[in-house]
């Protein structure tokens, strides 16, 4: 029980650091796609770009909800353990 306890320990601390990673990515990638957009506008950009920097945008938003999905769901399994390993103490 320790062992997987140790073990889901080190995924979470994973998860999290993927997901803050994530949340860098997308605020990089709209700060890109705003850049790109005032680009657009004065006239140095086009249509193209703008929509690749859009893309990627919203293709860092789709992978920082991924990451969040994961976290949670290593945070539940996480927490059942806790609460299993609880229980069985308590029994004793």
């Amino acid at each position: 029980m320790i062992a997987e306890l140790q073990n889901i320990h080190v995924a979470l601390v994973a998860t999290y650091e993927t997901v803050l990673k994530a949340r860098e990515s997308v605020r990089l990638a709209k700060y890109m796609a705003d850049v790109e957009n005032q680009k657009f506008k004065a006239g140095t950009s086009d249509l193209l770009k703008l929509n690749l920097r859009e893309q990627q945008s919203a293709d860092a938003a789709e992978t920082e909800v991924d990451a969040l999905l994961e976290y949670f769901r290593t945070r539940a399994f996480y927490r059942a353990i806790l609460a299993e390993d609880h229980q069985s103490r308590a029994g004793q």
